[in-house]
């Protein structure tokens, strides 16, 4: 049916692609698939069917159907399956010293600098540009494998993911090879197949 896709145009690239209509509605991130592109697109898309901005564009929200007041994160969707065959962690970056490896496990990972009152999952030391309680990782076990969505928290300087800075409240899915910024410290988030 044509009502389950999406028609969207890369505001960069102007390539036309489709997307599956989301479940619901809300603010979305979605990356362009030209390999010579590859920008992140910031939509807010309606779940059920509505007028359209334009041939080819995304939906928008009416002007007399009433704002969602609940601020839900952006959702970062991807043209192939989100979900991941094996579980992941992350490896902290270090100039002149050795790599630090951080296992995550299944459920809430909170990642923040080190504090011996509110003490994180991952504690990070020496570097005071990281917040106490910065960002977590949620990883979710399923049929289909695993997920894996970096939402940020309480963050005072900027986060990044890959070259996409994130607000406080945003988050994103995550891939293998990604890299995350908190502060002054990088992180990639790796597979781990043991």
């Amino acid at each position: 049916m044509n009502m389950e896709k999406v028609k969207i145009t890369c505001p960069y690239c102007k390539q036309v692609f489709a997307i599956k209509k989301p479940e619901k509605s809300g603010n979305y991130r979605i990356v362009c698939p030209n390999p010579n592109c590859k920008k992140d697109i910031r939509l807010k898309l309606v779940a059920h069917p509505i007028q359209m901005q334009g041939q080819g564009s995304a939906p928008v929200q009416p002007e007399n159907e009433p704002k969602d007041t609940a601020q839900t994160p952006p959702t970062k969707i991807k043209m192939g399956e989100e979900f991941r065959l094996h579980k992941a962690r992350l490896i902290q970056q270090r100039k002149f010293k050795s790599n630090i490896v951080h296992q995550l496990s299944e459920g809430r990972n909170l990642i923040g600098r080190k504090d011996d009152v509110n003490s994180s999952d991952i504690s990070i030391e020496g570097d005071n540009t990281i917040s106490r309680q910065s960002v977590e990782i949620i990883m979710e076990r399923t049929e289909k494998g695993y997920l894996f969505k970096l939402n940020v928290l309480r963050a005072k300087n900027p986060v990044y993911l890959n070259k996409a800075q994130l607000t406080e409240g945003e988050g994103m899915y995550l891939d293998y090879g990604d890299i995350i910024r908190l502060g002054k410290t990088s992180f990639i988030f790796e597979e781990c197949k043991n």
